[in-house]
């Protein structure tokens, strides 16, 4: 599996990373399909000491759904009862709020907020200790009203993708217009994805430089 390759050290042949992300799709959670593939992610992340993250991203055979719904909240309910209180089990609220499903366009935080809120105590619900990421706006990559309304939780981190598509030219104009470092200097922020048009090298020193995962 291509996690198995990603996550197994390298002195055994594999890329030595420490975690990756699993989509949880309403539809398959649903009818059973999902268990066999989640659960083989699991165990690869425990093997080999790494965390895997579940995030809510797909029903009805459409991606980037405009909110997590009360059937995907439900969804994640399943995945945080199923995998209850493993160490190696990390959650995203929802990945990549977009302009899909039902509502077809993009949400402001306002509207956004109380569906990620929901989402975070169902997960609660079944795992209290969980540790959970939430989203911003617009695709993740605008946080500048979640940072003035934040959600109050404890073991929360913000993710934030990072992606050039204004076309910046420096990584300093593409994080401050992201407002990363604000988000840093208050939160545990995760970079969930990030563009090879993202200065990819430079980002991720950067990301180590400010403790950034």
């Amino acid at each position: 599996a291509v996690a198995d390759g990603l996550t197994k050290p390298r002195a055994e042949g594999g890329w030595g990373g420490n975690a990756f992300t699993l989509w949880v799709d309403t539809d398959r959670v649903n009818d059973g399909t999902y268990w066999p593939y989640a659960d083989e992610m699991v165990n690869i992340a425990t093997r080999n000491k790494a965390y895997v993250t579940f995030g809510w991203h797909a029903a009805n055979d459409q991606e980037h759904p405009s909110h997590i719904d009360s059937a995907g909240i439900a969804a994640m309910r399943q995945v945080a009862a199923r995998y209850r209180n493993n160490p190696a089990v990390l959650y995203t609220t929802q990945i990549e709020p977009g302009p899909g499903v039902p509502d077809n366009r993009l949400l402001s935080w306002s509207e956004l907020k109380p569906w990620q809120e929901q989402t975070i105590e169902a997960i609660r619900a079944e795992s209290p200790n969980a540790v959970i990421a939430y989203s911003g706006t617009s695709w993740s990559q605008n946080f500048g009203a979640l940072l003035a309304d934040p959600i109050i939780r404890p073991n929360l981190m913000v993710q934030p993708h990072i992606y050039n598509h204004e076309g910046y030219g420096t990584l300093t104009e593409l994080l401050n217009d992201r407002q990363v470092s604000a988000l840093a200097a208050r939160w545990p922020v995760v970079i969930g994805e990030f563009g090879s048009n993202a200065f990819p090298a430079e980002l991720l020193r950067y990301a180590d430089s400010q403790g950034i995962s």
